[in-house]
């Protein structure tokens, strides 16, 4: 599944065209790790850090490409 998605990095498939609350639950799960795998990719290749919080410990974390992750807390 990932080389789909690799494929249409950038454009929404047309399965997901449909809102988000008419959607199967299967395919909403699908959705969803389309778009962290899109959001991933997109923001690694403008060489930008991802940046979120840690739900386990509540810290605030950059992530890069290389897969180095840093503490910004």
């Amino acid at each position: 599944m990932e080389t789909e998605i690799k494929l249409q990095y950038g454009k929404k498939p047309d399965k997901f065209k449909q809102d988000y609350w008419e959607m199967s639950p299967e395919l909403q799960e699908e959705y969803k790790k389309w778009q962290e795998i899109n959001i991933r990719e997109n923001i690694f290749s403008r060489n930008q850090p991802l940046v979120y919080r840690r739900a386990s410990d509540n810290k605030m974390i950059a992530e890069y490409n290389d897969g180095r992750i840093e503490l910004i807390d």
